[in-house]
């Protein structure tokens, strides 16, 4: 059963969200556009912790932020990639006193490489996308485990779509194991709530599926089939040496009844629908205001029939793509997968299937159930089931 706080947070977030839960698909289309249209503040944290991220291969340029511990120097080996949660825009909530506080890295302060590209800057943000609760935590692993925490500020629906935020995750990657020697010979855990948890798991397939050329799709049947892929663009990446240095991927609710007070069926399709085709192709007959420089490049599709690939390809649904697992056995040998989920969270029922195919994979996996907990809970530090789950992640390093 879950505690009286649990219960009574539940309660307070679906009072409070209660008209976003029940939105139809037409007010969530008019929400993001409206969010987009006006918004104007950029991230509240201290600048000297900023550093620019410039992708090649998808255009899309990014604030990332290196976050230590305050009180203590680094005394792990591991290092957080975090990806928040929410692929779309919203109002920053407020301007927390709390961040004024943290201990950063500053680029003038270290040794370590510059990101590629560190001169572009974006005149304005896409969006505010975090929210005070994911700094809080953030800093919470940083103090706590004692380690480093990365934190990229990935381009939001309908500016990106999760194809060119996933290249662009593996292009910033390749540049942290490579070229930032603050993090050299240190293993990365890549962690997220929500979508970012999708993120994190799809990042780490799309590693395996470059290195061996090959994808994978488990369909309704259960038939697996293996298919060759090409990239574009050659890249000069070595994805071994990336996959290599992965030792975890941490999830937290990731995008996988409609008990959740927070989340809603609808809102997870059109969300889904954006950030898997783009504005363009997910609702061509809506405007959400985008001047179209920034909008999200459609992905691939049959241009002559218009057809657009089921969402529950690899690349949309990450649950059907484990099986690439095998094609890189290390993977399965190395990698610890770490799921924490409440049996209220709507995304319940698709990580009980994660985890069965993990386990049946032969994967390192643990999926941590909370009865009656709702979406993204361990990010709300005053639940007693949330500090149950900060503990268990505390075992991880």
């Amino acid at each position: 059963m879950p505690s009286i706080r649990a219960r009574l947070a539940a309660a307070a977030i679906g009072w409070k969200y209660s008209d976003r839960k029940h939105a139809s698909e037409q007010g969530i289309l008019d929400g993001v556009r409206d969010s987009w249209a006006r918004e104007t503040s950029d991230e509240v944290v201290p600048t000297s912790a900023e550093e620019r991220f410039a992708s090649k291969g998808s255009d899309e340029k990014w604030q990332v932020f290196h976050i230590r511990p305050r009180t203590e120097p680094v005394q792990v080996g591991k290092v957080v990639v975090y990806f928040h949660g929410d692929t779309s825009p919203r109002r920053l909530e407020t301007n927390a006193p709390f961040l004024r506080n943290r201990s950063l890295y500053s680029p003038s302060e270290h040794l370590g490489a510059p990101l590629s590209d560190t001169s572009l800057t974006l005149s304005s943000p896409p969006c505010a996308q975090m929210q005070d609760r994911h700094w809080i935590f953030i800093q919470k692993l940083a103090d706590e485990l004692k380690c480093d925490v990365i934190v990229p500020i990935y381009t939001l629906a309908p500016l990106a779509t999760g194809t060119s935020c996933i290249q662009t995750c593996i292009e910033l990657l390749a540049h942290l194991e490579r070229d930032d020697v603050r993090y050299r010979g240190k293993q990365f855990v890549l962690c997220g709530d929500s979508a970012g948890g999708w993120i994190a798991l799809r990042v780490l397939l799309a590693l395996i599926e470059r290195y061996t050329g090959k994808v994978t799709f488990r369909d309704r049947h259960d038939k697996v089939h293996v298919s060759d892929i090409k990239l574009k663009q050659p890249e000069d990446f070595d994805y071994k040496a990336i996959l290599d240095s992965v030792s975890d991927v941490l999830m937290i609710s990731p995008v996988v009844d409609a008990n959740d007070p927070w989340l809603s069926k609808n809102i997870i399709d059109v969300a889904g629908r954006l950030w898997s085709y783009g504005p363009s192709l997910a609702y061509p007959s809506f405007d959400f205001g985008v001047p179209e420089e920034r909008k999200a490049l459609p992905i691939e599709h049959d241009e002559k029939t218009g057809s657009l690939p089921d969402l529950d390809q690899p690349a949309f649904s990450p649950v059907n793509g484990l099986d690439i697992l095998h094609e890189y056995k290390a993977c399965l040998e190395k990698v610890k997968f770490t799921t924490f989920i409440g049996t209220h969270d709507i995304l319940y029922p698709q990580n009980v299937r994660m985890q069965e195919r993990l386990e049946t994979l032969g994967a390192n996996s643990d999926l941590h159930v909370y009865e009656g907990l709702f979406h993204v809970f361990p990010l709300l530090p005053w639940l007693p089931e949330s500090m149950d789950a900060f503990e268990k992640i505390r075992k991880l390093f």
